[in-house]
């Protein structure tokens, strides 16, 4: 008895997470949906400083991640295969570290053949701006650098998202 009891309340236990994660994310999605997107400025592995005005009249898809975020390993490798399609549509991809140190992002993406420009947001604050409430966080961002989506993961009608 004392086993059905247990696992009924971590499945409540789950059930109340989950339903917090997608309220987060609809929050998200409400909030910030057709909004101007913020402009940032961050630096790349090489320390190059890179905008999102460097990407202006693009669709520029942003991806926020950290190293200890197994789906963002999934959504990495994912990325890399579709990498070049979406160059191929004019969509520019970001990837966008959250809070790590240069030296770990790059100890962990060696083992990666990433192609996408990967930014780091030391302090957090680009995440923060953007609202950013879990990660992996996707969002997309139109030619008229309007915020059209924002995700888990990269929506299945994302080119048509960016059209709209």
């Amino acid at each position: 008895m004392r086993k059905v009891v247990f696992m009924v309340a971590i499945l409540l236990c789950l059930g109340v997470l989950l339903c917090f994660k997608l309220c987060a994310f609809n929050h998200m999605e409400n909030r910030y949906k057709n909004e101007i997107a913020p402009d940032f400025t961050l630096q790349d592995l090489s320390g190059k400083e890179i905008s999102l005005s460097d990407y202006e009249g693009k669709s520029v898809i942003l991806f926020f991640w950290t190293t200890w975020c197994p789906h963002c390993r999934r959504v990495l490798s994912t990325f890399n295969t579709e990498y070049k399609d979406l160059i191929a549509s004019d969509i520019e991809l970001l990837a966008i570290d959250i809070g790590e140190p240069r030296p770990r992002v790059e100890n962990f993406i060696s083992g990666y053949s990433i192609d996408y420009p990967m930014l780091l947001d030391f302090d957090g604050s680009t995440a923060s701006r953007y609202g950013v409430v879990g990660i992996p966080s996707v969002i997309l961002v139109s030619r008229e650098g309007k915020i059209v989506s924002v995700s888990n993961s990269l929506p299945f009608n994302y080119k048509e998202l960016f059209l709209k």
